[in-house]
């Protein structure tokens, strides 16, 4: 099979499947409106075209928001905020980071936390795809619950209480978490971080600035939440898993149907294997369009 390379996005693609001679199907599409390849996506490259997914600065940033096909909302882990995505690359979406709210307080459920926190979230043109991390994820299959969402992916997350470690009922039980400050946690990574994925100094320094801006109230009810919670019940909506073989919050033994394992990823891989990542969103979008416009 004779392949060439896109003018536009440097992707090699299969001359014989797109309208151009040039331009892959993908921007022959956004670029002059061409019936689109309806991609199969295996090892991160269609099967019927040959893109791999590529896309150029200008499609990138030319794409109106209002052409876009889905709208996809990311959610951070517990104590995070939105600089964890910081390095995702999704072209063609209309995507959207969110941040934590102030709970009304420390006994607020998380069914109607995630009520208050889905009125950031407009599902009346597109059609909707959360991303969480770790408690993020948690979070996005409680607003599944309330909203008409096409896909949730989890990054580093849970999905039922028994995938948790027993560190947590410990911690539960013993309260002792209610002793955890932002600047605690901000000086005790020095120490435990190494062990949770902070290999490199500049993952630490990033997540002690982050950790710097968090609130105590969001932080407390966060781990009580974590804690207590059990699971998701009545979800209905396809759940793309994607998690760390090191992760040693969530360890990967405990955890079930995990479509996609990172070797030698740990917790933070959403911000320290953002290659791999991009990829694989990226797929799993293509894969929703597809099936979108299918007959």
């Amino acid at each position: 099979m004779k392949y060439s390379t896109c003018d536009e996005c440097g992707s090699t693609f299969k001359p014989a499947v797109s309208p151009m001679k040039n331009l892959c199907p993908n921007c022959a599409h956004y670029l002059y409106d061409y019936p689109n390849c309806n991609h199969d996506f295996e090892n991160c490259v269609c099967t019927t075209c040959g893109w791999d997914g590529s896309t150029s600065a200008f499609v990138k940033n030319g794409l109106s928001k209002d052409m876009a096909p889905f709208k996809v909302y990311t959610i951070p882990g517990l104590g995070l905020d939105s600089r964890i995505f910081q390095q995702l690359d999704i072209p063609f979406v209309d995507l959207h980071h969110l941040n934590w709210i102030e709970p009304q307080s420390l006994k607020e459920t998380i069914q109607d936390y995630a009520h208050r926190f889905s009125l950031q979230i407009d599902t009346s043109s597109s059609p909707v795809v959360l991303i969480g991390h770790s408690f993020g994820g948690v979070l996005a299959q409680e607003i599944s619950k309330i909203l008409p969402v096409s896909k949730i992916i989890l990054i580093s997350s849970i999905t039922h209480e028994s995938e948790k470690p027993f560190a947590f009922t410990l911690l539960k039980v013993s309260r002792l978490y209610k002793l955890v400050t932002p600047m605690s946690i901000w000086v005790s990574v020095l120490f435990w971080g190494y062990f949770f994925d902070f290999q490199r100094f500049k993952d630490l320094r990033f997540f002690q600035k982050i950790i710097r801006n968090s609130r105590y109230s969001v932080l407390m009810w966060s781990f009580k939440t974590i804690f207590e919670w059990k699971s998701a019940s009545k979800i209905t909506v396809p759940i793309v898993r994607i998690h760390g073989k090191l992760d040693r919050t969530f360890f990967i033994k405990k955890q079930n149907q995990i479509k996609y394992v990172i070797e030698s990823g740990g917790h933070f891989l959403v911000f320290k294997r953002t290659n791999e990542i991009n990829r694989i969103l990226n797929d799993e979008l293509a894969e929703l369009h597809s099936m979108k416009h299918s007959p």
